[in-house]
């Protein structure tokens, strides 16, 4: 499974999921996004706020503990 975790350099709960994910062992690619960067990421996931998580058949914004304990079980 390929996971993607979007998120900003100075958001902290950006920074929990990274967290939360690497104490899970949980493997992922990590993309900082920046302005500059906006244009690129698909038109589902802009305007929604970070982090945007991207599972395949899922994206979950934000710091949702219940979502991303579904992806350790």
């Amino acid at each position: 499974m390929v996971i993607k975790l979007y998120r900003t350099e100075n958001c902290v709960e950006s920074l929990v999921v990274k967290n939360y994910l690497l104490a899970k062992n949980i493997t992922f690619e990590e993309i900082i996004v920046d302005e500059n960067y906006l244009g690129l990421i698909s038109g589902d996931v802009v305007g929604k706020g970070f982090p945007i998580l991207k599972i395949p058949g899922k994206i979950i914004f934000g710091f949702k503990q219940e979502e991303l304990r579904a992806l350790v079980s």
